[in-house]
C-alpha cells in the first residue's frame, strides 16, 4: 500500500525564484558500471539518459516537424548529472540546492554561455519512458521540451536506494548566443520565469 501511494503523481509547477527498460543499477547510480570522470559524471551517457534524449527529440518532431533535435552538450550533461546526484546524496528535491544555487548559478560556473536556459527535474520515476511521459503531461515541463528555441540539452540520472525517492532526473535545455535559427522573441529576456519546474512522485 505504501508503494502504491509513493507512485501517485503530484505535479508542482513552481516559478523561478521559488523553487526503456529496467537495467541493473550499481553503486555509481547508473545502469551498468560506468567509470566516473574527474568531474564526477560517467564518461558516457547511461542507457537511461540516452533514451530520455531520444524520447524528448521524438516528442519535438511529433509536435513540429521543423523543430531541431536537441544536441547533447557535454557541459550541460555534467551539470545535470551533478544536480541529480546532489539531490540523491543530500536528500532534497528542488532546483535550488541547500547552498542556495539554482540552475543558472550551476551553469554559470562552467564555460557554457547561454542566452536561454531551462531545467526540468523529476524524482521517483523508474524509467525514461515514465519520466518523459510525466513531463509531457505537465504543461510547464511540456513547454520546455517542445520549445524549439532550445538547441542543446544535458540529461543526468542518478539512483540512490537510501534516498527518499530513489530515482532522480535532471534535464537542462540551453541555447548559446548567436546560434541559428533565430527564435521567436520571448516576453522577457534571459531565464524564462516558468522554466525551472520540478515533477515528483508521492
Amino acid at each position: 500500500m505504501a508503494r502504491f501511494f509513493r507512485l501517485m503523481v503530484v505535479l508542482a509547477l513552481l516559478i523561478f525564484g521559488s523553487p526503456f527498460y529496467i537495467a541493473a543499477q550499481t553503486a555509481s547510480g547508473q545502469p551498468g558500471g560506468s567509470v566516473l570522470t574527474a568531474a564526477g559524471a560517467p564518461a558516457a551517457l547511461s542507457d537511461f539518459e540516452s533514451e530520455v534524449v531520444r524520447l524528448v527529440n521524438l516528442e519535438r518532431k511529433q509536435n513540429d516537424a521543423s523543430c531541431p533535435n536537441l544536441a547533447l552538450h557535454p557541459t550541460l550533461r555534467q551539470v545535470a548529472y551533478a544536480h541529480s546526484k546532489d539531490m540523491a546524496d543530500r536528500n532534497f528535491f528542488d532546483h535550488t540546492n541547500p547552498d542556495g544555487e539554482g540552475p543558472d548559478d550551476r551553469v554559470n560556473k562552467t564555460n557554457y554561455k547561454w542566452e536561454r536556459l531551462a531545467e526540468n527535474i523529476a524524482a521517483g520515476y523508474e524509467t525514461p519512458q515514465a519520466v518523459v511521459e510525466g513531463w509531457m503531461n505537465s504543461a510547464g515541463h511540456r513547454r520546455n521540451i517542445l520549445n524549439c528555441a532550445y538547441l542543446d540539452t544535458g540529461v543526468g540520472y542518478y539512483f540512490r536506494v537510501e534516498s527518499e525517492w530513489g530515482h532522480y532526473w535532471t534535464q537542462l535545455f540551453g541555447r548559446q548566443p548567436g546560434t541559428r535559427p533565430e527564435p521567436e522573441p520571448e516576453p522577457e529576456p534571459g531565464v524564462n520565469e516558468a522554466a525551472f519546474l520540478p515533477l515528483m512522485l508521492r
